[in-house]
């Protein structure tokens, strides 16, 4: 499946998972991991770098999100992404629901 398409399905997935009262929270969440993972290139690289095991990199997004509050839904969502084996997709899933979200606001 292109990666596109795929950030596109996943991104439809996560958005539908925010409730209306917590979009603009989670709008913010999203442009503040955004901005974490733009102003750590090396942080993005090892996410989505498949030298590192799956679940390596599922910890070490958890713990981020963690560190930056992530609701509830986002948490499930990361767990998805793990089992699916879809983390190098992070980025662009990111960047597809937040326009998403956005447009909904």
């Amino acid at each position: 499946m292109p990666s596109s398409l795929l950030s596109q399905r996943y991104a439809a997935a996560l958005a539908d998972t925010v409730p209306a009262n917590e979009s603009a929270a989670f709008v913010s969440f999203l442009e503040t991991l955004l901005k974490t993972l733009e102003e750590h290139p090396s942080l993005k690289l090892a996410l989505v770098n498949a030298a590192y095991p799956v679940r390596q990199r599922g910890e070490a997004i958890k713990a981020i999100a963690a560190l930056l509050s992530a609701p509830d839904c986002f948490e499930k969502f990361l767990n998805l992404l793990v089992e699916n084996n879809r983390l190098d997709a992070l980025p662009s899933i990111l960047q597809e629901t937040l326009k998403r979200k956005t447009l909904e606001m």
